[in-house]
């Protein structure tokens, strides 16, 4: 018996070295982990595990990946791992038809034809139809007897479930225009066309949606325009606070009218504190180069343009 043998998992992002092995097992490596507390640092050393599998349709393990937990099949990271698949084949079949088996003995790169056609698969499938009632035998059946039939049962299938599938849409709409976007962005062409053949063949019905479209939108923005106006019409003037500076000479005659207490210390020469001692009555007078100035703050109100 071939001793088992261990190799690194190369996944992006991966939060912690993990190992695969050539007998189906996952292993996570030792590692210190770093913290600090009370500003003195620890370290806890974190010894080698071999991680839990899930027996689920496959065994699948659950690896921590840029901080979240995400889920990969064990049989596709053994593959991965110790087989070649120079012909970038896109699934990987259980030679036993054990799913649980994830030897690498026993694992292949395959098509997704091959897969589906292996071994017993076909006869499980339509044990399990006949069992359940959903088996139909198309013998002495056309091609076109067999395209209407499905059909049918598809048409039947789609009425039955009609609320279930509304549920499952809604709840699932996120990832649904996630997997729609991501297809359309790596078959562009083959999306292009089928958009054109959609519209064409439902072309009646798209022109009739786009004019109700317009015309709903067209009286909505009539409806917003006239309550806009509305608005303006019942609009009060908005009010600015403002102030303005006054100078006046000795005999209280006035001279001019400044926006700003540095406008008026910046023309005479002094300090802003001995325009303000003046403004609130400290100093009566301001004396510079032999005049003699007053100076009184006034608030005013204004429109906002």
């Amino acid at each position: 018996m071939e001793q088992e043998r261990w190799t690194d998992i190369t996944i992006p992002g991966l939060d912690n070295k993990y190992q695969v092995s050539t007998m189906g097992q996952i292993k996570r490596l030792a590692y210190d982990v770093v913290s600090q507390r009370n500003g003195a640092e620890y370290i806890m050393h974190k010894n080698e595990m071999i991680v839990k599998l899930q027996n689920q349709k496959y065994q699948m393990v659950m690896l921590m990946v840029n901080g979240k937990q995400k889920a990969f099949y064990v049989h596709r990271l053994v593959a991965q791992a110790f087989i070649p698949n120079p012909d970038n084949l896109p699934e990987v079949n259980h030679i036993n038809e054990d799913k649980y088996d994830n030897r690498v003995e026993n694992l292949e790169w395959c098509t997704h034809s091959y897969n589906m056609n292996y071994g017993t698969r076909m006869d499980r499938v339509r044990q399990t139809q006949i069992e359940s009632g959903n088996w139909q035998d198309y013998s002495g059946f056309s091609d076109e007897e067999k395209n209407e039939f499905r059909k049918k049962q598809m048409k039947e299938w789609r009425e039955k479930n009609k609320e279930h599938t509304k549920e499952w849409r809604e709840k699932n709409k996120e990832r649904l225009a996630a997997s729609r976007k991501k297809w359309c962005e790596n078959n562009k062409e083959k999306a292009k066309i089928m958009r054109r053949k959609t519209y064409e063949n439902n072309r009646a019905y798209y022109l009739d949606y786009q004019k109700k479209y317009d015309e709903k939108h067209y009286q909505k923005k009539l409806a917003r325009q006239q309550m806009e106006e509305e608005r303006q019409s019942k609009k009060q003037p908005v009010m600015i606070k403002k102030k303005r500076f006054l100078e006046y000479d000795e005999n209280g005659t006035f001279i001019r009218e400044w926006n700003s207490v540095k406008e008026i210390a910046e023309y005479y020469g002094v300090t802003g504190c001995c325009i303000r001692l003046n403004i609130d009555g400290t100093h009566k007078f301001v004396k510079q180069n032999g005049l003699k100035r007053q100076f009184k703050k006034e608030i005013y109100f204004t429109e906002k343009k």
